[in-house]
């Protein structure tokens, strides 16, 4: 998917208004820190300040150089560094901190936003489904139904296509020719959700998508499933707006460098910096216990809520 976020401004044209808002985002994040003091999950802070970053070839950092002249970045993602915690023997955590993202601002992005993120140990992709829907429940007071859809079974539903079909470039490319894709069959799939699978679930109140394309897998695990390769993650939607994005979490050091890499070689073909890789995070993974994770965006969240009322 193309990421996009959002960052809500507290101002408004009243004094009244800017202290009720004021008022019902420290309350959303007062109930958030209960909600996991409740369930046992540690709230953590780590840096926002590092020396390295992603290579993913959708997002760009914030970045300088200190006076000592290192460079650093300011985080996209609290991530990296909390997958170091699970890895040091952390158990649950959960971080509400800002992120940076140098990228393009419009209604639903902003290149500042807060972003809520958590781990479990030990749990599966399903039930860490349920744990959203749970906290936009309680927290947001979100209590429509949910509709799950397999990314498979969203896109046939409402594109007609499918993303594992043998011959699915062909099949794009001749439905849409206007559509500038090319022989790229990830861009293809970017395409496809963004025009004709997501205006379609603003009909649904609450949805999450599931099992995502192999080439979308980024930090999931990716398996076998009714002879398609999938990548274990989902994304959450409320109103047609993504609002949070999981993954069972790979833990294998040697495949994320090898995706590390490949991402820092589409970044040269697309005339992107291409940063190092973050080796004391690989060092990590191979000692991570077993979990799965998701980032939440709670401006977007709490605007959706305030709409919602």
């Amino acid at each position: 998917m193309i990421h996009v976020r959002v960052s809500m401004s507290l101002a408004s044209k009243t004094a009244i208004d800017r202290h009720t808002h004021l008022i019902a985002w420290a309350q959303y994040r007062q109930r958030i820190r209960a909600f996991f003091e409740a369930r046992d999950v540690l709230e953590v802070v780590t840096p926002h300040q590092t020396s390295y970053t992603g290579t993913d070839v959708h997002l760009t950092p914030f970045q300088g150089i200190s006076v000592s002249g290192q460079q650093w970045f300011l985080h996209t993602s609290p991530e990296f560094e909390m997958k170091k915690l699970l890895a040091q023997g952390s158990g649950d955590i959960f971080q509400i901190c800002q992120v940076f993202r140098d990228e393009e601002q419009g209604q639903w992005h902003h290149p500042e936003f807060t972003l809520l993120e958590w781990y479990r140990q030990g749990w599966t992709l399903d039930a860490l489904m349920e744990e959203v829907a749970l906290l936009c429940a309680k927290v947001f007071k979100l209590n429509q139904p949910v509709t799950r859809l397999s990314v498979h079974a969203a896109c046939e539903r409402y594109a007609g296509w499918s993303p594992w079909a043998v011959d699915a470039l062909k099949i794009a490319q001749s439905r849409w020719p206007h559509a500038d894709c090319g022989e790229d069959q990830a861009l293809w799939f970017d395409w496809v959700m963004v025009t004709q699978v997501e205006p379609k679930l603003a009909d649904l109140p609450m949805c999450c998508l599931y099992d995502y394309p192999e080439t979308h897998a980024a930090l999931a695990k990716v398996i076998s499933f009714e002879g398609r390769r999938i990548a274990r993650r989902f994304e959450y939607y409320v109103q047609g707006i993504e609002v949070a994005n999981g993954f069972d979490e790979l833990g294998d050091a040697v495949e994320q460098r090898h995706r590390f890499e490949q991402e820092q070689a589409m970044r040269r073909v697309k005339q992107q910096p291409v940063w190092p890789i973050d080796t004391t995070f690989l060092d990590a993974l191979d000692k991570m216990p077993e979990c799965c994770g998701v980032a939440l965006g709670l401006d977007r969240l709490y605007v959706l809520a305030q709409n919602n009322l």
